[in-house]
């Protein structure tokens, strides 16, 4: 699981299981807890990678396409060897040539945001989804974006898109159930996304697991804490009667 550099810290007290869970990670991994979930390289494959080609800005031919290919492979093998300078210097001769090309404008957001220019990285992403509405590793990268900028309802929204266009995407689950948990202590929705996480996910996530099995109960908690329409304040026992607790969201999600 990647550190990423978060600078906003999650409205959460100490009382919360699900913080004190966070806390328990934060100890074992050294991590926050509440770190997003990224690919090393954004790629718009399977979704739509033909809509990406032609908006290639040169003449829609079998040479051009394969010309493009190895100049973002190229790209690619310096991203995933942190050659951060390099790989920005051949995005931004790339995006001179065509500069309508999502990816080479999502890989661009990438560059920055690793390189801590996180307003630029914004700016970058939103031109890579506003070229490709379909670019769903896109909108994932961007939502972490915005995350690290402390627009959380932005990046709700972003995340809840790549799940639109992509409803099996692992990464838009993983950081959906981070947002909910931790940001708006909302452990239904939380607990529905971790598990769709963790049914598509490839990896043996034991973390995931963990924190899968502390949100049911939380989710229990909350059903048995609603007596008659009223609700158990837990710090003095007192009932107090409360708006019905919003429904999960669409099982599409």
């Amino acid at each position: 699981m990647n550190c990423s550099i978060v600078t906003t810290q999650p409205r959460m007290t100490f009382r919360r299981a699900g913080a004190q869970w966070c806390l328990v990670i934060a100890l074992l991994t050294g991590c926050a807890g509440n770190n997003v979930k990224n690919a090393t390289y954004v790629d718009d494959a399977p979704y739509d990678p033909i809509a990406a080609r032609k908006t290639d800005s040169s003449p829609d031919s079998s040479q051009g396409a394969e010309s493009k290919v190895l100049v973002l492979d190229e790209i690619k093998q310096l991203i995933l060897q942190k050659q951060y300078p390099q790989a920005e210097a051949r995005l931004r001769l790339r995006l001179v040539k065509s500069p309508r090309d999502a990816v080479a404008w999502a890989n661009l957001g990438l560059v920055l945001s690793e390189t801590n220019r996180v307003d630029l990285a914004e700016k970058a992403l939103r031109k890579a989804v506003d070229i490709n509405v379909n670019f769903v590793a896109a909108h994932v990268r961007l939502a972490a974006v915005l995350k690290r900028q402390g627009k959380i309802q932005a990046s709700l929204e972003f995340n809840k898109k790549a799940i639109e266009i992509d409803p099996r995407n692992t990464y838009a689950h993983y950081n959906l159930a981070i947002l909910y948990d931790l940001y708006y202590e909302d452990p239904v929705n939380a607990y529905a996304h971790l598990t769709k996480y963790l049914a598509e996910t490839e990896q043996d996530d034991k973390e995931a697991a963990v924190w899968l099995k502390q949100l049911r109960r939380m989710v229990e908690k909350q059903k048995t804490a609603k007596v008659d329409g009223a609700t158990v304040d837990e710090t003095t026992g007192n009932k107090s009667t409360i708006a019905a607790t919003s429904a999960p969201e669409n099982s599409s999600e």
